[in-house]
C-alpha cells in the first residue's frame, strides 16, 4: 500500500483567514472502496479515535487470540483481523468492498497519526 502526505492550503472566505489541513493520498485507494481514501483522511478530524485505532491495531497484530477490531468513521466499517481486515461498505448492507494486510493498514494509520500530530504541533506554534 503506497501513499502520501501532504498539507492543504487554502483562505477561508467565511472567516477571512487562510488555513490548512493534512491530507493523505492513498495509490490506488478506490480498490478499497471509492470512499476508502475519504474514511481514512476524516480520522484527523478525531486524534482521540485515532489513536485509540492504532493501539487496538497493534493489538490485533500482536496478540495469539482471534481478537478483531472494527473502526470507521462515515461510509465504511473496517474490520480488522490478525492477517487481513476487510473494508465493508455500510451503505450497501455491509458488502465488502475491499481487503487490505491489517500490518500494511497499521504502518499508513501508524505513520498518519504521527503525520497529524506533527502537523498540529506545527500548525499551532504558528498561531
Amino acid at each position: 500500500m503506497k501513499f502520501q502526505f501532504s498539507a492543504n492550503s487554502y483562505f477561508d472566505f467565511r472567516q477571512k483567514t487562510n488555513k490548512s489541513n493534512p491530507l493523505i493520498t492513498i495509490e490506488n485507494g478506490e480498490k478499497y472502496g471509492w470512499f476508502f481514501n475519504d474514511e481514512i483522511q476524516n480520522l484527523y478530524l478525531n486524534k482521540p479515535y485515532l489513536n485509540e485505532i492504532v493501539v487496538e491495531l497493534e493489538k490485533v497484530i500482536n496478540t495469539d487470540m482471534n481478537k478483531v477490531y472494527s473502526f470507521g468513521y462515515e461510509a465504511y466499517l473496517i474490520e480488522c483481523h490478525r492477517n487481513k481486515s476487510l473494508v465493508k461498505d455500510m451503505t450497501e448492507n455491509e458488502q465488502v468492498v475491499g481487503e487490505i494486510k491489517t500490518t500494511e493498514l497499521f504502518e499508513m494509520l501508524s505513520k498518519w497519526c504521527d503525520f497529524v500530530n506533527q502537523f498540529e504541533e506545527k500548525h499551532l506554534s504558528c498561531e
